[in-house]
């Protein structure tokens, strides 16, 4: 509960950055929350396994590759506060306190998936890749109760002529 939480006075050393103790660009020192002290964005488990196939092709005087990876990352906190529910707090220095929501980001796998064409002599490439094939949404970190989404599925075509 917020009446539990310890509070110290920290000044703001890092521009307001998000991720550090949560602190004003005021020069003067303000209240800030150290209570829970699990790093930002830092998962304790994250894991991802990839592979690449290449098979030749005579016939188009080239090769092909197939290439896949899964990447998995454990659940963890996106905001400093830690807390998973509302946080009340006294912010930038004021005398009243103010509730935001606060939240943790769960668990996610993605899958990005690609095929590759070059030609032998190294001149031509054509690419075909996907990036977060299964279209994973999660908030990815949050700031003052605003979250940040992780990019969407995005499907490329690229084309490359190398003189």
């Amino acid at each position: 509960s917020a009446a539990k939480r310890k509070y110290v006075n920290v000044p703001d050393r890092f521009g307001g950055a998000a991720g550090n103790i949560p602190c004003s660009n005021d020069p003067e020192p303000i209240n800030c929350t150290t209570e829970r002290d699990t790093p930002v964005r830092f998962p304790d488990v994250q894991a991802t396994l990839g592979a690449t196939y290449k098979m030749a092709v005579p016939s188009l005087n080239g090769a092909v590759n197939f290439n896949g990876s899964v990447s998995y990352s454990q659940s963890y906190w996106s905001s400093s506060y830690n807390d998973g529910g509302l946080l009340t707090a006294i912010p930038f220095g004021g005398t009243t306190p103010v509730t935001v929501p606060f939240a943790k980001t769960p668990a996610s796998t993605l899958l990005n998936l690609g095929v590759v064409y070059r030609t032998d002599d190294g001149h031509w490439a054509a690419a075909l890749e996907c990036a977060n094939c299964t279209n994973e949404y999660y908030v990815t970190s949050s700031l003052f109760g605003v979250g940040y989404y992780n990019d969407p599925r995005r499907v490329t075509l690229r084309l490359k002529y190398n003189y």
